[in-house]
């Protein structure tokens, strides 16, 4: 279409040139009347139709071929014309003031933030979204976390129970709950099984039989223990001592009994000691090291952690993660990040700033992607894109000069008929 518009006008201007050129011929025997002045105003068009038939020939080429001086100025100083160029483009047309003044004013993180909140409720985006959480949940190895994941959690509960402020209201929480009383009455309770067995008796009295034979005494006190040793047997005192510690227990299990109140106060007051004691964060700290090794950490992590990725990949996938959760939480964070004025400047400034700072650091390529292109095309090619985009107005200078020729040449025919 551009080519059949060019042509056109050059058969426009060689149109005007030649109907000039044969009127002045058709009127040249006319020296006096119309004729005459037409014949004056054809000559006058003819010579200014050739003169800028010959000005427009020589930007590009040779008239007729004929290498007159000054001619074919485009081919001659293309190297001039394309370092022209880049001037201009690198210092008016793409300045870096001008780039800089066109991207200030930009709206950017209000035109993204519109046009995110826009594709949010379509349907690429969420499902981009989803494609992406899929894929970076599978990714994830539960395997190789295990580890880490336990050495961290092991860490953790370590450094807590071992810190002294920790320990201290641990053990204040004990005593508010009454955990020391219960701990007590556990213990009196597995005494009481204990010592209710028949082989507890046996025990019991087999010890203080012992005890009693090893007592070293003289005189009548030694007649009196040997005395005491035949009328009793081991039954006999694992009966007496079975009686008196389920008494004693029973006893203690009363939550008024002076016993069992003066035993909680000295273990109150040990507890209340304990942070105090030198080395105990660090025995802590072992021990429950220790205790965290034995309930094998790593594959309770790794359970939880690929029990984890499957229910976060189910959550991931549903059919409600996109319209329950991802949009209204995206729309919710939109809204916040709009209202945020302070957030929304500082976002702009940066976004320009990196704009600007990348357009510089490439700044220079504006230039050498211009004489690149420019230099990809030979001298027909160059000349024909030239003509192609100012072509038209290279023609109508053509018959513009004819045109004006033709009245001028009116004027000074009437001006010398007036003489």
């Amino acid at each position: 279409m551009a080519k059949k518009q060019r042509n056109t006008n050059k058969y426009v201007a060689g149109l005007s040139l030649a109907a000039m050129g044969g009127g002045f011929a058709a009127t040249l025997p006319f020296e006096d009347g119309f004729l005459g002045l037409l014949q004056g105003g054809f000559e006058a068009g003819l010579v200014g139709g050739l003169a800028d038939w010959f000005a427009v020939t020589a930007l590009f080429r040779h008239p007729l071929g004929i290498p007159i001086p000054h001619t074919a100025l485009l081919p001659k100083n293309r190297e001039k014309l394309t370092r022209s160029v880049i001037a201009m483009l690198e210092t008016e047309l793409l300045s870096m003031d001008s780039i800089r003044a066109k991207i200030e004013p930009l709206p950017i993180s209000r035109t993204l933030l519109s046009k995110l909140e826009e594709e949010l409720h379509g349907e690429t985006l969420p499902q981009g979204i989803v494609t992406m959480l899929s894929a970076a949940i599978r990714f994830v190895q539960t395997d190789k976390l295990a580890a880490p994941v336990a050495e961290a959690a092991k860490q953790a509960i370590i450094d807590a129970v071992s810190n002294t402020e920790t320990l201290r209201k641990l053990i204040e929480t004990v005593m508010e709950r009454d955990y020391d009383a219960k701990v007590l009455d556990t213990a009196l309770e597995k005494a009481q099984d204990w010592v209710a067995k028949p082989e507890t008796r046996d025990y019991l009295g087999g010890i203080a039989m012992q005890l009693i034979s090893q007592l070293k005494v003289g005189g009548f006190m030694q007649f009196a223990v040997q005395a005491f040793l035949g009328y009793l047997s081991e039954d006999k005192l694992g009966d007496m001592a079975q009686t008196f510690l389920r008494g004693k227990i029973v006893q203690l299990q009363n939550a008024d009994d002076r016993d069992r109140q003066a035993i909680l106060g000295v273990i109150r007051r040990e507890l209340r000691a304990l942070p105090d004691r030198p080395g105990i964060s660090e025995t802590i700290a072992q021990a429950a090291g220790q205790m965290i090794d034995a309930f094998g950490l790593v594959a309770h992590a790794e359970r939880l952690l690929t029990t984890l990725k499957e229910r976060a990949l189910a959550f991931v996938q549903g059919d409600s993660f996109v319209s329950d959760w991802l949009v209204p939480q995206g729309t919710t964070l939109i809204a916040k990040l709009r209202d945020d004025e302070q957030a929304i400047t500082r976002t702009d400034d940066w976004i320009k700033e990196r704009i600007v700072a990348v357009i510089e650091k490439n700044y220079h390529k504006i230039g050498q992607l211009a004489k690149e292109n420019i230099d990809r095309l030979d001298n027909d090619s160059l000349i024909a894109f030239i003509e192609d985009k100012v072509g038209k107005d290279l023609q109508w200078i053509r018959i513009n000069g004819a045109i004006c020729g033709f009245l001028v040449g009116l004027a000074l025919y009437g001006i010398r008929s007036l003489m």
